[in-house]
């Protein structure tokens, strides 16, 4: 009774699952994504955190890359 059990679920994680996944999107329309603000004063301004522990050699690294990230500087 086990074995028939987890051979069960090993089958529903390979064929089961993934056959619901399809039925259930055929079933409901797919969202359009989310569309970006059309001027960049209509961005929302944002914090940056960055927890680190131990990194001095590459928190650096880590500041220069966030502030090369493609957001108006006036809004993060």
């Amino acid at each position: 009774m086990a074995l028939a059990a987890c051979l069960a679920a090993v089958a529903y994680n390979y064929v089961g699952y993934p056959l619901l996944v399809i039925a259930l999107s055929r079933l409901r329309p797919q969202a359009s994504p989310p569309q970006l603000p059309s001027a960049r004063s209509d961005w929302p301004t944002v914090s940056l955190v960055i927890a680190a522990y131990n990194e001095e050699r590459v928190v650096g690294d880590k500041i220069r890359n966030s502030l090369a990230l493609d957001y108006p500087r006036e809004r993060l």
